[in-house]
């Protein structure tokens, strides 16, 4: 049926050719050692155009070890193999310290190391599962899924020079709503870790730093905590509102045990260091510091720099020079001068009492002259009232006289 026969005609494809009578070549072996299986130029020492099946039998029925077939591929003392069972599909080698690599475009894109660690953009994976690539922007990961109209998305990200600036972060994304949140070393390329917010996502067309990017959360490197503040200065920085059900420590509650104290000294003329401040109706520049997030409201307080003047101890200065008022601790200072007030009081007090005392007794004095005087003008009226009656009685006897007369 086969024809087998050595052809010359043409020197450049001399070969051994085997075809079925009348037929083309089905196997060839060239005088290189190249064999071709379907092709008649090989240029492999095997090349084969078509489908290959490895197995014990047509039905793929498995052996007395499980195996229903198996490819061994023997080099230099190690072998690598794709074999199959009742189970599974095996791919893989005899090699402890060689990788198993997975190719596209003639690039390695993920390995599995001879430890069993697993890299992806990496061909020596340091973890169990080792995510590596470069470039400005890399999306690492992403787990997506679609509902209601909207993609979401988390993304892990590492970025050296995008709208956010450098660092590694995740995001979480919401296309149909154009809205990203990002956690992670990312935005001020600083190093400091953060949680913030953009109006909008990248893939719906990029935001520049200075559109709608906002840092919510910042904890810095040595530790200091920012909300609404991307370089806070203490520990923990608040730009706006605190709202707390319960204690505040430290500024409702502050450390005051005797204990962590020395160098006591009592508080003098708190009364009058108190008369020399004054109190104001004031509203913030909100639009000149955006960044403080400002209240709108009408206040009520004091000047940092007046109450500096007396009490230095109760200010506090920022990098940038500005002035931060402690007013808790202004609590001793009025209590002292309510003290020293009441003891104004008290003392002006006993000298009230004392005046009140004086001016009864002279009021008591002056009862007496009246009474003398009401007495006196009592006496006078006395013998006037004489005098009229001796008058009367003198012009009686002239009448009787008269009388006796007519």
């Amino acid at each position: 049926i086969f024809a087998i026969g050595a052809f010359s005609s043409n020197t450049s494809l001399d070969y051994i050719g085997f075809r079925p009578t009348g037929g083309t070549d089905r196997m060839v072996i060239e005088k290189d050692g190249n064999v071709g299986i379907g092709t008649t130029t090989p240029v492999n020492l095997l090349d084969v155009f078509g489908n290959v099946r490895v197995g014990l039998d047509q039905d793929l029925t498995p052996d007395a070890t499980g195996l229903i077939g198996q490819l061994l591929i023997d080099a230099i003392g190690y072998k690598g193999f794709i074999s199959m069972d009742g189970t599974a599909m095996y791919l893989g080698h005899n090699s402890a310290i060689r990788r198993l690599d997975f190719m596209t475009d003639e690039t390695t894109r993920m390995v599995i190391a001879g430890d069993g660690n697993v890299g992806i953009g990496t061909t020596s994976p340091n973890y169990g599962f080792h995510l590596h690539n470069s470039g400005t922007v890399t999306g690492l990961l992403n787990i997506s899924g679609t509902g209601s109209g909207y993609t979401h998305a988390a993304t892990l990200m590492t970025s050296s020079d995008d709208y956010r600036g450098a660092g590694h972060y995740m995001e979480i994304t919401e296309t149909g709503q154009k809205t990203t949140w990002y956690l992670g070393t990312s935005y001020s390329g600083t190093g400091d870790f953060q949680l913030g917010y953009f109006a909008n996502d990248y893939a719906g067309g990029g935001i520049a730093a200075a559109d709608g990017a906002n840092a919510f959360m910042t904890i810095t490197e040595a530790g200091n905590i920012g909300i609404a503040c991307t370089s806070p200065s203490q520990k923990l920085y608040v730009t706006g509102n605190i709202y707390a059900t319960g204690t505040v420590l430290g500024s409702q509650a502050a450390c005051s045990d005797k204990r962590w104290k020395k160098d006591f000294e009592p508080l003098i003329g708190s009364l009058e260091a108190i008369r020399s401040l004054q109190g104001l109706y004031y509203n913030w520049k909100k639009d000149e510091f955006p960044e403080k997030d400002f209240s709108s409201r009408r206040e009520i307080g004091l000047i940092a720099q007046e109450v500096e003047k007396i009490y230095p101890e109760l200010i506090f200065t920022d990098e940038q020079g500005y002035k931060y008022l402690d007013y808790s601790h202004l609590t001793p200072v009025l209590i002292e001068a309510i003290k020293e007030l009441s003891a104004t009081s008290e003392q002006q007090q006993l000298q009230i009492e004392a005046l009140k005392s004086e001016n009864n007794t002279l009021k008591t004095t002056t009862v007496s002259k009246e009474e003398h005087n009401a007495l006196k003008a009592e006496t006078v009226s006395k013998k006037e009232y004489d005098a009229l009656k001796t008058e009367v009685n003198e012009i009686k006897a002239i009448l009787n006289q008269q009388t006796k007369k007519w």
